[in-house]
């Protein structure tokens, strides 16, 4: 699958603006640093957990860079999926 067929954002605006450099502040502070760019470098992730019959059974889409997942909720998705603690 793609980032298209998944409905993954991509643009200037997900990528720029107020809201997304806060994100990156927050992730230098943690120490994350942005290294090589490489690809396409208006595309938005995201995270999508799918069963092993191919179903999507949980989507996060990030709206801007840094949107991050509820690792929590993914946790629980998973949990449910597999029966095994985390």
């Amino acid at each position: 699958m793609t980032y298209k067929e998944f409905g993954l954002k991509r643009g200037i605006r997900a990528v720029s603006g107020t809201k997304v450099t806060r994100n990156g502040a927050r992730a230098s502070a943690k120490g994350f640093r942005q290294t090589r760019t490489r690809g396409d470098v208006t595309q938005i992730g995201g995270v999508v957990v799918i069963d092993a019959s191919g179903e999507v059974i949980w989507q996060h889409t990030e709206q801007i860079a840094g949107d991050l997942a509820d690792l929590d909720e993914l946790v629980d998705v998973l949990e449910s999926h597999t029966g095994q603690p985390g």
